[in-house]
């Protein structure tokens, strides 16, 4: 039987995620929806907290998760 359970990692990845979610975008989606602005601020946090970018490979700089 294939096991799907995440790994400690992952749940680890799934849980920094969520906070991020929580803290910046969710209190912020509203206005970013209504104006149509880009979520600059939103985007460089997100690179920031090492979220963004995590199919690249490890040899190309990134984290290697993709």
């Amino acid at each position: 039987m294939i096991d799907f359970s995440l790994s400690k990692e992952q749940l680890e990845l799934q849980r920094k995620a969520r906070e991020f979610a929580q803290q910046y975008m969710i209190p912020f989606a509203k206005y970013y929806d209504k104006t149509g602005e880009f979520p600059l601020p939103i985007m460089k946090r997100c690179w920031e907290s090492g979220l963004m970018n995590l199919g690249i490979p490890k040899e190309y700089g990134g984290p290697g998760l993709g």
